[in-house]
């Protein structure tokens, strides 16, 4: 199966496990799933497994399971061998296009 990303021509098998860095150069996780555009088959956001350090630095509880986050496809700086982002881990906590994925098995939570 093949998805566009930031207009490339991508294989599912390329992008699931990926490492996902910040700007800082900290691991944020790995590519762990991906949101489709279904009528142009763009990929919009990664599904990332966040690090242990990267939920600790957002304040993210870890309950069972590794926290997993939703971020756009449109805060990647660069997609090669690793997925660079062009925020921080600390400014991707405030942007709006990134969100943190309740499952049933894990709550998570942000600090008020």
């Amino acid at each position: 199966m093949f998805f566009f990303v930031d207009d490339k021509l991508v294989g599912l098998d390329e992008l699931l496990g990926k490492s996902v860095i910040g700007k800082l150069g900290n691991h944020i996780g790995d590519v762990s799933g991906l949101d489709i555009e279904p009528t142009t088959w763009k990929v919009t956001h990664l599904q990332v497994k966040l690090s242990r350090s990267a939920a600790n630095e957002i304040g993210v509880k870890k309950v069972f399971i590794t926290p997993t986050v939703r971020i756009s496809t449109s805060l990647m700086e660069k997609f090669g061998i690793i997925m660079t982002l062009n925020k921080s881990i600390f400014e991707l906590k405030e942007h709006q296009e990134f969100s943190i994925i309740l499952t049933s098995k894990a709550k998570s939570s942000l600090p008020p």
